[in-house]
């Protein structure tokens, strides 16, 4: 009996070590000249290229644009762990924060209308992330909520659940009130209309699609206003701003900016504005400097200068 007890606890521990041999991540051989390249390449039709510390600055890069002349790209796409979208909430004339930003560039910038939200595979990779993602919110619709990809709509955490976001994007139909920045999605239920919208205003239809790079579609030929937080990179969020327990390594994070800046060059990515934001509270101490440095590699590889100097919004939450 303790044979057969002693040879079951080999099996499963030879079972466990190739699961885990199995699950290890490979390591990955980059060439940094094809790095250095692909930024070149992304960055070739860029006009304006800013760094800043808070992800609302966004909003001062999109008017200095404005006053050089640019006119503000009809598609945003936001490399961020958060949305940085709220719904059912007054953003303008109160000022945007870093967590509802894009309400306001949604509203104040006519051309804008359509917004590509690109989350981190590993958020995507999580079931209990997956489920959260597709929470139904329909309970809390008189008060103001972060936008996930599950707002009204019943029944979304199976979706997620058995279809991932990096296997097929989501895309949603949102209204937006152009005076206020309050946002939501549409709904076909009259119950729910009522409550959410105000048939005297004339509303800014929008489109916001939920991917990962993966699912990121090809933008060959169209213009674009290019927005990376670097909490997408370093902690990807699960736990921001807080014990940064899921934060990563130099080396995963070199490999995580390098695949990044590939699937912006192979999905013909190439923007006419790009905001570069740290976002400090959102990210270890420690990760910093890395991230300031691959800010840096895009200015010189570039040849641009940091476009804004001093800006107006500043971090309040």
């Amino acid at each position: 009996m303790k044979n057969i007890i002693s040879i079951i606890v080999i099996l499963l521990v030879l079972s466990l070590g190739v699961t885990v041999y199995l699950l290890k991540p490979k390591e990955v051989q980059f060439n940094n000249l094809e790095f250095e390249q692909n930024i070149k390449e992304f960055t070739k039709n860029s006009k304006i290229i800013d760094a800043n510390f808070d992800h609302n600055q966004a909003l001062d890069v999109a008017d200095f644009a404005i006053s050089k002349g640019i006119k503000i790209p009809k598609i945003l796409i936001n490399f961020d762990t958060h949305s940085d979208i709220t719904l059912n909430e007054d953003v303008v004339p109160l000022g945007a924060d870093v967590d509802n930003w894009i309400n306001e560039y949604l509203a104040i910038y006519p051309e804008a209308d359509e917004v590509y939200w690109v989350i981190p595979k590993e958020e995507d990779d999580r079931i209990d992330l997956r489920m959260f993602f597709g929470e139904n919110k329909s309970r809390d619709l008189p008060y103001n909520t972060m936008f996930y990809g599950n707002s009204i709509k019943e029944d979304m955490r199976m979706k997620f659940l058995f279809t991932p976001l990096s296997k097929k994007s989501y895309t949603q139909e949102v209204l937006v009130d152009p005076k206020t920045g309050k946002l939501n999605e549409f709904a076909q239920n009259l119950s729910i209309t009522k409550v959410l919208f105000n048939p005297e205003i004339k509303y800014k239809k929008v489109k916001i699609t939920t991917c990962t790079e993966e699912t990121l579609p090809d933008f060959d030929g169209k213009e674009v206003f290019l927005s990376i937080d670097a909490d997408y990179i370093s902690n990807s969020g699960f736990d921001t701003p807080g014990k940064f327990i899921n934060d990563k390594n130099y080396k995963q994070i070199e490999q995580a900016l390098f695949k990044m800046v590939k699937t912006i060059k192979d999905k013909n990515i190439r923007p006419q504005v790009i905001n570069l934001t740290l976002s400090p509270q959102y990210l270890p101490e420690d990760d910093h400097n890395q991230l300031i440095d691959f800010y840096n590699k895009i200015f010189r590889i570039s040849g641009k200068q940091d476009a804004v100097s001093t800006y107006s919004r500043k971090y309040k939450i």
